[in-house]
């Protein structure tokens, strides 16, 4: 009984003694960190060229549907019944394709933009969790997000400690 008591308080003194430890925090902006890479503005630019190819595209195809729209709208009293009709569903099956294209652009787009980015973000992430590491930190928080970070008595910035390995890599 002697026993179970002393290891019981032996566990709550512990319990305390680590309760009482203080964590350490750090923070970074990964937004403002991203936004002051270089291979970033790099993506940046590729994804603009990007978008315009796609966005020329969509226009190509908007302008040769308008332009057979005005033609058909010219020539409409030579048509029948029947191949008016017809004219209007492929009228209609086309912008179903330009909407469609253009929803296909943009979620191509958002892949590309990962495609890009992802790199990059591995390598910041690996930089990151070895500064946890090696700091012991219990948590380092993004303070990029809005609302993440609301009190940050006791934090660190790590930002610089970020810098420093990423320009050695």
């Amino acid at each position: 009984m002697k026993k179970i008591f002393f290891f019981a308080v032996i566990l709550l003194f512990a319990g305390q003694m680590q309760a009482q430890t203080p964590q350490k925090v750090g923070h970074f902006n990964l937004g403002n960190f991203l936004a002051d890479l270089p291979e970033v503005a790099d993506v940046d630019s590729m994804l603009q060229i990007y978008q315009q190819t796609l966005m020329d595209t969509l226009q190509q195809m908007d302008t040769k549907l308008k332009a057979d729209v005005e033609a058909y709208q010219k020539n409409r009293g030579n048509m029948t019944a029947l191949q008016a009709q017809e004219k209007e569903q492929s009228f209609y099956a086309a912008d179903q394709q330009v909407q469609l294209y253009a929803k296909k652009a943009e979620q191509m787009l958002g892949l590309k933009r990962q495609e890009l980015l992802t790199p990059i973000l591995e390598k910041l992430d690996k930089i990151i969790k070895e500064i946890g590491k090696e700091g012991k930190y219990s948590i380092i928080l993004d303070a990029s997000m809005m609302n993440a970070l609301l009190f940050a008595k006791e934090t660190e910035d790590v930002a610089p400690l970020v810098k420093a390995k990423y320009d050695k890599l």
